[in-house]
């Protein structure tokens, strides 16, 4: 399924791969009832699904970068996303030509950082 996603799509897939928690968690507390095969297969089911996980996820992170998805744009420190007042409120923003390419040289930034453009 090659579904276009967004940051939003993103956004659940950190918190999917977060799951290794508690996953770890539940291992932890029940791995005196398990034999040395059975916590090496868990352990190895682990290692293939979250690196499955985290794969799928910086893909999502790849694709919105490429889609521009975080250009000028930046987090509200009272709701804590992505969005700003006027994007709740409707109201369109502009951005001075400064502020987009400061906008722009942080998103290319972090595109080169994690790969996806070089």
């Amino acid at each position: 399924m090659n579904k276009e996603k967004d940051r939003f799509d993103l956004e659940q897939e950190i918190m999917e791969c977060w799951r290794v928690v508690d996953d770890l968690r539940l291992f932890y507390e029940k791995e005196d009832e398990m034999t040395k095969d059975q916590k090496m297969n868990m352990l190895l089911g682990m290692i293939e699904m979250y690196e499955l996980k985290f794969d799928r996820m910086f893909r999502t992170f790849e694709q919105s970068i490429r889609k521009g998805e975080f250009l000028g744009e930046k987090c509200s420190s009272a709701t804590n996303s992505w969005m700003s007042s006027d994007d709740i409120l409707g109201r369109p923003r502009t951005m001075s030509s400064d502020e987009y390419n400061l906008n722009k040289e942080y998103a290319d930034d972090l595109a080169r950082r994690f790969g996806a453009i070089e």
